[in-house]
């Protein structure tokens, strides 16, 4: 017997795609201040060598500033092995910030704070900016307390300091300022570097162990490029999990590890993986569902009657082990986060560790609570094959759960516990026929013409056009090349329920939620219009984007 279940609007997902851990959340930015004041943090053990104590100033203004965005910018960095360092604001005029190792603080000077000031909305940004710099600084030190101090302004001419070390520090530190709501530093670092040589009065002078103005502000030039196609690469990354292409996602999160590495990311790779185990050869070896899955309604696309080959048995562990790598790297950064918990046990379920699990979570070695412990209980029980019956209640018992996910999951493995075959209720695409592709794309824009390279091979390549009012995005690998069209005006309407700057109805726009945290908004799937839709506080459309096919 088989059982169509409806489609309703689901939130499936425990990836956490960039996301800032549940409860760790960071706050929305602080808003722009005329003035920041001191937050004083631990005081230096000893003066550096070489190095001139500044002295603390008087607080005054708004003393949270500089204490709130780091610890926004910590949360977002998602990496919590090493004390977050203090932050003090000091009068000196030698390094614009500073991250000094062996007290592991990060000193701001006034001189500084008064360049970010004259960015008047933006001052906060570009203050989020400096600290992020020599948090990426702190990230790079790991803890070694005996590394050598850093200085802004003097880039990659200070002594012991890199030049690709300094770059890199700029990028992290814009891709962490991104993750924690400040959008806008690309666009204003040349004239944030300009504000700060007016400021230090280095305009016409050149000193010893500085960079010239025109030197510095080329490398901020060459940071922005690598910002933007980083960027490019992290929101491809994003549609890429949604559609599907759990591959192509996989080789975009790869390539941002390089300049971003939080427990996130990891995560987001160890789900990639798993999700791609689970499909390997095209077929659908389990017969459980686990709450690791985006969309558990993709699975029933694909028959489970063929075994899988040898190769494909092989295949599949080394993506299952891979994911368990990515999955402890993630925990070891972040013990309580409780999305890479619940991934890294239904891992070790897909492997068939059973009794491993039931003795984490019954000993409560692991972050995970409530309903889903009791869902991963119930799917490590029925792995076993004993006492099915008891099992099926368990599961209908947590098909009541408030945890739509939980609830959902429950649903499916008491039906297939109970004998019966599950299909999804036929979807068709309730918008009306798009006649051409947006901002005027045709199929001719989709011939390659080359691209960037995601991996040393070459096997990846991503390629991105900014149209007037949308992105095209083409992904080519060995196998086949994958197009989508990422619609971010109001100007383009495909359908009168379809339009940037309008709340999306449920009923008007039927639509499975995909929830892709990613600090950017919610994500929803309308598979059969090929269509994914971002939507931000109450369900406003942000942005959204088509499969070109």
């Amino acid at each position: 017997m088989k059982k169509t279940l409806p489609l309703p609007i689901i939130a499936i997902a425990c990836l956490a795609l960039f996301a800032c851990g549940g409860k760790n959340a960071p706050a929305t930015p602080a808003q722009p201040v005329e003035g920041v004041s001191t937050e004083s943090g631990a005081k230096l053990s000893q003066v550096e060598i070489g190095e001139e104590m500044p002295q603390d100033l008087p607080q005054k203004r708004d003393p949270a500033v500089l204490q709130q965005v780091l610890d926004q910018l910590y949360v977002s960095g998602a990496d919590f092995r090493w004390p977050k360092p203090a932050i003090r604001l000091v009068n000196s005029q030698n390094f614009v910030a500073t991250f000094r190792p062996r007290s592991n603080e990060i000193l701001v000077e006034e001189k500084a704070l008064e360049a970010c000031r004259s960015f008047a909305r933006d001052s906060t940004a570009m203050i989020a900016f400096l600290i992020g710099h020599e948090l990426s600084h702190f990230y790079e030190n790991e803890g070694n307390k005996l590394g050598t101090p850093t200085n802004f302004l003097a880039f990659g001419q200070h002594q012991d300091a890199g030049l690709q070390s300094e770059i890199n520090a700029d990028l992290r530190g814009i891709f962490l300022c991104h993750v924690a709501g400040y959008n806008l530093i690309r666009s204003l670092l040349p004239n944030f570097i300009e504000q700060i040589y007016a400021s230090y009065q280095l305009d016409k002078k050149a000193l010893p162990n500085y960079p010239p103005k025109q030197e510095r502000q080329a490398h901020a030039t060459l940071v922005q490029h690598r910002a933007d196609t980083l960027f490019h690469i992290f929101h491809a990354a994003i549609y890429l999990t949604g559609f599907g292409k759990y591959a192509e996602a996989n080789a975009c999160y790869d390539y941002l590890l390089k300049y971003y590495n939080g427990a996130e990311v990891y995560n987001n790779l160890g789900v990639l993986n798993a999700l791609q185990a689970m499909q390997v050869g095209g077929k659908n070896p389990d017969s459980l569902w686990y709450p690791l899955e985006l969309d558990v309604y993709t699975r029933l696309e694909r028959a489970r009657d063929e075994p899988l080959t040898p190769v494909e048995r092989q295949q599949r562990e080394d993506f299952l082990n891979n994911a368990l790598e990515q999955f402890e790297t993630a925990i070891a950064m972040n013990p309580a986060y409780e999305a890479a918990n619940t991934n890294l046990l239904c891992t070790k379920l897909l492997l068939g560790r059973n009794e491993a699990v039931i003795a984490a979570l019954e000993n409560k070695r692991v972050e995970v609570k409530g309903d889903v412990k009791k869902l991963l209980v119930a799917i490590a029980k029925a792995q076993t094959g004993k006492d099915i019956g008891a099992i099926i209640q368990l599961f209908k018992g947590l098909e009541k759960s408030e945890n739509v996910q939980v609830a959902t999951v429950a649903r499916f493995n008491a039906t297939i516990l109970s004998g019966q075959e599950m299909e999804a209720a036929p979807q068709t695409c309730s918008l009306k026929p798009i006649e051409s592709y947006p901002d005027g794309v045709k199929l001719g824009d989709l011939r390659w013409h080359g691209g960037y390279a995601l991996d040393k091979e070459g096997k990846y390549l991503i390629h991105w056009q900014q149209k007037a009012h949308s992105t095209l995005y083409k992904f080519n690998t060995s196998k086949q090349l994958v197009a989508f069209q990422i619609i971010h005006s109001p100007a383009i309407v495909i359908d009168p329920r379809l339009k940037v700057g309008l709340s999306m109805q449920q009923k008007d726009l039927p639509a499975r939620q995909v929830l892709i945290s990613a600090n950017l908004g919610s994500f929803w799937m309308a598979a059969p219009c090929q269509l994914m839709i971002k939507t931000k506080n109450k369900r406003i459309v942000e942005e959204w984007a088509i499969v070109l096919e």
